[in-house]
């Protein structure tokens, strides 16, 4: 806990809830892979209806499952 309050975090005792719990992991996800394309991979592991655009000031982007799944290129299929 010592660490977790000198993070600014709240202690493992206050996060018993898990929404609260998501929310605290997917906040250190985007803290600590900010910038790198790994946070693309924790929404669609977690199936997140909507994600943040990524610009300071916008609005969240509405994703679907088949969102989450680019198509197979067409060169592909044609093998």
């Amino acid at each position: 806990d010592e660490v977790r309050i000198h993070r600014g975090l709240k202690t493992v005792a206050e996060v018993k809830l898990n929404a609260v719990l998501d929310t605290e992991i997917q906040n250190e996800y985007m803290r600590e892979f900010f910038g790198q394309g790994q946070l693309f991979y924790f929404y669609k592991r977690k199936n997140l209806p909507s994600i943040q655009n990524g610009s300071p000031g916008s609005v969240s982007v509405s994703m679907e499952k088949n969102t989450y799944i680019p198509p197979i290129p067409q060169k592909e299929l044609d093998r």
